[in-house]
C-alpha cells in the first residue's frame, strides 16, 4: 500500500468520526462534480497567450459595440449637480454629526470652486 492510499484511508476514517448525516464519499468530497474544470482548448499555452496578447501596430483591435462616447459635461451642469448634492446633505444632516456635515459641505464647495477654476484656466 502506497502513502497516498494510506492517507486516503486515514482521512476517510477521520471523516467517519464526525456526526454527519448522509456524508459524501471521500472521492466526492475531494473532487466535487460541480468544480470539475473541462478545458475545451487542447493547447492551453496558446489559449493563455492569445488571451493576454497586446495588439500590435497594423492589427485591428476588437472594438466593442457597447462602448459609448463619454458625454461632455459643462461647468454649469457640474455646479448644479454639486448644489443638488449639497442640498441633499443639508436635508439629511439632522442625523449626522455636525462636524461631518460641515466637512462634507465645505468639500462640495471646494470641489465646485475647482471646477470653476479649471474652466477659467483650462488650455484653449
Amino acid at each position: 500500500m502506497d502513502d497516498r492510499s494510506a492517507d486516503r484511508i486515514e482521512l476517510r476514517d477521520q471523516i467517519a468520526q464526525f456526526p454527519i448525516e448522509n456524508p459524501l464519499s471521500l472521492d466526492e468530497f475531494l473532487n466535487p462534480e460541480n468544480e470539475i474544470i473541462v478545458d475545451k482548448d487542447k493547447d492551453i499555452f496558446t489559449s493563455v497567450v492569445n488571451h493576454y496578447t497586446i495588439a500590435r501596430p497594423g492589427e485591428e483591435e476588437e472594438s466593442s459595440e457597447e462602448e459609448e462616447e463619454v458625454k461632455k459635461i459643462d461647468t454649469a451642469e457640474t455646479s448644479r449637480a454639486i448644489e443638488i448634492v449639497k442640498m441633499w446633505k443639508l436635508q439629511k444632516g439632522d442625523s449626522q454629526d455636525p462636524q461631518v456635515l460641515d466637512y462634507d459641505i465645505r468639500s462640495l464647495l471646494f470641489t465646485r470652486r475647482r471646477f470653476i477654476a479649471y474652466e477659467f484656466f483650462k488650455p484653449k
